[in-house]
C-alpha cells in the first residue's frame, strides 16, 4: 500500500528502532551540521527541495562524468557516500524541522530544544510512514528536502569560510 512502515509486521518494528537509534545518535554526534541543514530549510523549504531534486538529477551524470576520466573512479564512491551522509543528515535535520513547526523552538542552539524537536518530528514522521500512499510520500519529501538542504547549508559554509573577493571600482584618471 506504498507506506514503509506496515504496523501488523513485527520486524518492521525492530527495524525502525533500528534506524530510529541511528538517527538519534547522528543527531546527537552530528549537531552543527544537522541544525544548519534546518536552518537551511526553515529559510527555504522551497529552495531546498528545488536543490535536492537538481542534486539527485546530477548525480548520476556526474558520476558517469568521473569514470569516463579513468582517474575519478577512485572519487566514485567517496561521492556516494557523501550523499549518502548528507542525505542522513538532511532527513534528521527533516524530522527536526516537522517538530519545530508543532512546538517552536526558542533557542536553535539549544541541544535539549532541539532534541525535544527531532523527537516529536520523528514520531510525527512516524505514523505518516504508516499511512497509506501518504507514507510513502513522505519519506520521499524528507529525502529529498532533507538532501538540498545538507546541500544548501554546505555551500553557505563553503562561502562563509571563502568569501568572494571585494570587486575593484574603478578610479576615473586624472584630469
Amino acid at each position: 500500500l506504498a507506506r514503509p512502515i506496515v504496523p501488523s509486521l513485527p520486524w518492521v518494528w525492530t527495524f525502525a528502532l533500528v534506524f530510529f537509534v541511528i538517527n538519534l545518535l547522528l543527531n546527537l554526534i552530528f549537531d552543527t551540521p544537522v541544525r544548519a541543514a534546518t536552518v537551511a530549510m526553515r529559510a527555504t523549504p522551497l529552495s531546498s527541495f528545488m536543490t535536492g531534486l537538481l542534486v539527485l538529477l546530477l548525480a548520476g551524470p556526474v558520476c558517469v562524468l568521473l569514470a569516463v576520466s579513468v582517474v575519478g573512479i577512485a572519487v566514485i564512491p567517496f561521492v556516494l557516500c557523501a550523499l549518502l551522509l548528507a542525505g542522513l543528515l538532511g532527513k534528521i535535520g527533516f524530522a527536526r524541522w516537522i517538530g519545530m513547526r508543532a512546538i517552536p523552538q526558542d533557542d536553535l542552539e539549544s541541544r535539549a530544544q532541539s532534541m525535544r524537536s527531532f523527537l516529536i518530528g520523528s514520531a510525527v514522521m512516524c505514523i505518516a510512514y504508516m499511512i497509506p500512499v501518504l507514507g510513502m510520500v513522505t519519506w520521499i519529501m524528507a529525502g529529498i528536502i532533507g538532501l538540498g538542504a545538507s546541500t544548501q547549508a554546505c555551500f553557505a559554509a563553503y562561502r562563509r569560510e571563502n568569501p568572494r573577493p571585494p570587486k575593484k571600482s574603478k578610479v576615473p584618471p586624472p584630469v
